[in-house]
């Protein structure tokens, strides 16, 4: 069966939600602080209220496998200042059974279309040091940037910045 990359509907806020604390607490598991991670909540009002937001921006797309919604990727706008004028693709997780099956590289794929249909001609991807995902970037043509200090739950952690280019 194959998965469709799609914009992400009102509605799937609460699944991606969902999606991105159970991803976060198996993937960042011995990674980031355990208590930290325990304490996510998939109900997270202030979280889903943002993802709704951004849902309705056009900011998400969602992978479904037999209606279901199995993947996600945020982009928009690079979030810091030493980025300006650049994409950024926020948050790109899928769920585990369906991780190295190719779903997050249609998702980059296609968060990177949209990018480059806004105008963008280059993007940047951060993700944590110490999280084996840092290999799929580079496969996928990331240039690693910089290393730099991510505040999670009070706590310093370090992060790599990966820049992917347009070609001409």
């Amino acid at each position: 069966m194959e998965c469709i990359i799609r914009r992400a509907l009102p509605g799937e806020e609460t699944e991606v939600s969902r999606i991105m604390v159970r991803t976060w607490k198996t993937a960042y598991a011995g990674i980031v602080d355990g208590a930290y991670l325990n304490a996510l909540d998939e109900k997270n009002e202030k979280r889903i209220s943002s993802l709704l937001r951004d849902i309705e921006e056009g900011k998400v797309l969602v992978a479904v496998l037999e209606n279901t919604v199995v993947g996600f990727a945020i982009f928009g706008p690079a979030r810091e200042n030493r980025y300006s004028g650049l994409g950024e693709i926020y948050a790109l997780y899928v769920v585990d059974p369906l991780q190295k099956n190719g779903v997050g590289r249609r998702l980059v794929n296609a968060a990177k279309e949209e990018l480059h249909q806004t105008g963008y001609t280059e993007f940047v991807v951060g993700c944590l040091t110490d999280n084996p995902s840092c290999r799929f970037y580079e496969k996928m043509g990331g240039i690693k940037t910089e290393e730099k200090n991510l505040a999670i739950g009070g706590r310093d952690y370090r992060e790599t910045v990966y820049l992917f280019v347009f070609p001409d």
